[in-house]
């Protein structure tokens, strides 16, 4: 989980989603912190696709990401002001 975080850090999408997708295929489950990295970096670099594509990912683990990262991710989105 720490790899699909640093590399989404370094923008490094591609690879980033590449290991999530092992970690999913080996019955291993990405925790909050790992979705919500990904997340937030990916929509500060406007990769929109990538967002909704993990978003229906996420939601196949029946855990919430909680109010705050919705707004967060809408926010970067450019879907509300931030004010």
């Amino acid at each position: 989980m720490f790899m699909a975080c640093s590399l989404a850090l370094e923008r490094r999408f591609e690879d980033a989603a590449e290991v999530l997708r092992d970690m999913l295929e080996n019955s291993l489950k990405p925790d909050l912190l790992t979705y919500n990295t990904l997340l937030v970096e990916m929509c500060r670099n406007e990769n929109d696709m990538v967002v909704f594509e993990l978003l229906e990912e996420f939601k196949k683990t029946n855990v919430s990401i909680g109010e705050r990262m919705y707004r967060t991710m809408l926010e970067s989105l450019h879907f509300v002001d931030g004010k």
